[in-house]
């Protein structure tokens, strides 16, 4: 019963002989195997261990049965790494807040108009505008006239000079 159990949790090592022991249901368990305890305490309760100790048993046996570990660097990984964060307990066992209410998220607020696109650029980012000019102080000229300052639509008065100047030509 205990092996079919412990079938369904994973092990993962985390230095000096303690286990992060996690199932599909969101619960974990610490194991140590050098002191013969884990954090549902039925191990210390029963001098039997339990499946969460079992899966670390068997992933102690596992790593000692690979040597290609040896090889490949993973046991140099597994010592750079030796006992940097302690393993955590799942949620059921996290002690309860003394905290006489709840924190709700803000309120969402919706904004006016239509949202943005465009992601907008951070500081360090480059200007995607930075070959280009602006037309702001772009001198117009009329197709008419060649005058500058104006166009076609705003021509006055030259554009008969032109006229009568290409009829004369014609004749």
């Amino acid at each position: 019963m205990i092996k079919a159990d412990a079938s369904k949790y994973v092990a993962k090592y985390n230095g000096a002989g303690k286990y992060q022991v996690a199932s599909t249901w969101q619960d974990q368990y610490v194991v140590n195997l050098n002191d013969q305890s884990c954090s549902c305490r039925f191990w210390e309760i029963t001098w039997f261990p339990c499946r969460h100790a079992v899966c670390a048993i068997w992933d102690k046996i596992e790593m000692v049965k690979m040597p290609h570990m040896l090889m490949n660097g993973s046991i140099l990984a597994i010592t750079m790494y030796f006992n940097k964060i302690d393993p955590l307990n799942g949620r059921t066992m996290w002690p309860k807040s003394d905290c006489p209410f709840t924190l709700l998220p803000p309120k969402h607020k919706t904004h006016v108009g239509r949202p943005k696109k465009k992601r907008r650029r951070g500081v360090d980012e480059p200007n995607s505008q930075a070959g280009r000019l602006s037309r702001k102080y772009l001198e117009v000229t009329c197709s008419k006239c060649h005058n500058k300052r104006h166009n076609s639509r705003t021509c006055k008065g030259q554009e008969a000079v032109v006229k009568l100047e290409g009829a004369e030509n014609y004749f």
